[in-house]
């Protein structure tokens, strides 16, 4: 999974996640809270 190799504390969901996340870029905090949100 590639979101293993650059990321290997993320589960797949979560580079989902990240992968959408020019949804939101104009919020880079929202976006980065959010991910930490879902993890813990």
């Amino acid at each position: 999974v590639i979101g293993d190799a650059f990321f290997p504390d993320v589960d797949f969901n979560h580079w989902q996640l990240a992968e959408q996340k020019q949804h939101i870029a104009a919020n880079g905090m929202a976006y980065r809270d959010l991910v930490f949100i879902r993890k813990n």
